[in-house]
């Protein structure tokens, strides 16, 4: 569980819990009982032991440097385990005061070459070409500039129905 009032958070996005096993058998938990120490993330009892109950421990802190001056994010296992990977991207962010920090921009891509290589029976129509134009011009309005991604196989072109064909030459 991440820490929504950590302003070490970038990329990472408190709000949802991972439910699972963690990685490897080697993590180390810290006590942040001091107010230089701030907890960015938690695990739980379960995670680590046999035990019921449940007790949150912080298996990534932040020293705030008030005793040294160095600000530092602590982590208690290494990075096999994914949400330690942005962790420590949000960390270079944070403590290098933007200067080591990746674009928050993303790009999403639906690729949708394998209508070629379906089967007969389940390939296009012209008809769903149409649609499918139709629903890419649909999403464009939401996310500017959006495209379906189409890749092209000649091995499997016009071997389908005489619908299926029809389709294959109206999605080119």
């Amino acid at each position: 569980m991440l820490n929504s009032a950590s302003p070490v958070l970038r990329i990472s996005r408190a709000g949802g819990v991972y439910q699972g096993p963690l990685p490897g058998d080697d993590w180390t938990v810290f006590g942040a009982n001091d107010t230089t120490y701030e907890p960015v993330a938690w695990g739980s009892n379960d995670s680590f032991s046999s035990q019921s109950e449940y007790i949150p421990l912080a298996t990534v802190i932040q020293d705030h440097g008030m005793y040294d001056g160095i600000s530092r994010v602590l982590f208690g296992s290494g990075l096999r385990f994914w949400l330690h990977r942005l962790l420590l991207l949000d960390s270079l962010s944070y403590l290098s005061k933007g200067l080591l920090s990746i674009s928050l921009e993303r790009q999403v891509l639906v690729d949708i070459d394998d209508i070629f290589v379906g089967e007969t029976g389940i390939r296009m129509w012209k008809e769903d070409v149409h649609d499918l134009i139709q629903t890419q011009e649909r999403i464009s309005k939401l996310v500017p500039g959006f495209k379906f991604n189409l890749g092209f196989s000649g091995k499997y072109f016009h071997k389908g129905t005489w619908e299926e064909n029809e389709g294959d030459d109206t999605i080119l």
